[in-house]
């Protein structure tokens, strides 16, 4: 089992080296010997050790930032480039054809040549190319010019028949008999 150490905050790390310098320098003057962790270390070494740990950060820092910045030219000049190269490449290819010499003064390989089918494989392909045909029903530009269609003759247009008179209405009220 492996244990990983966590890195600290830099920012936190640099603000609290940055403060026990300065503290030191100001309130440590008459100090020159400390005792920490069981050892006795000189005030000097001990604030030339910090101030190594952060010029250490801030190398790391600019090293990053540095690249950073050259990663990002790279993303932005690296298609254009590839572009051209690929582009120049087929101008090669073109100009010098199949000459395996001059094509690997450029670090490029002839184009495989597929060998000869035989007579075998030639019937295998035609015969499978028939058969999809067939099963999808394709024709050639003649049959298809062949291939027309029909018209309906035209029968009489039907004409509607006027609407029924729609019922009177049903009154379904009740009538009461007069009062005596």
């Amino acid at each position: 089992m492996t244990t990983t150490t966590r890195q600290p905050n830099r920012a936190k790390e640099v603000t609290a080296l940055t403060g026990l310098i300065s503290g030191a320098k100001k309130r440590l003057t008459g100090v020159t010997q400390v005792t920490l962790a069981g050892a006795t270390i000189t005030l000097a070494v001990l604030l030339s050790d910090l101030q190594g740990l952060l010029d250490q950060i801030a190398g790391v820092e600019a090293a990053r930032a540095a690249f950073q910045s050259k990663l990002e030219a790279l993303n932005t000049q690296a298609p254009v480039v590839r572009a051209l190269a690929s582009a120049f490449t087929a101008f090669v290819r073109v100009t010098f054809g199949k000459q395996a010499d001059v094509l690997g003064d450029f670090a490029l390989a002839p184009r495989k040549v597929p060998p000869p089918k035989t007579l075998e494989q030639k019937q295998a392909i035609a015969a499978k190319a028939l058969a999809t045909r067939e099963a999808r029903g394709t024709v050639g530009p003649k049959a298809k010019k062949a291939i027309t269609g029909t018209v309906a003759p035209a029968t009489t247009p039907v004409t509607p028949t006027a609407p029924a008179a729609p019922a009177a209405p049903v009154a379904t009220t009740t009538a009461t008999p007069p009062k005596p």
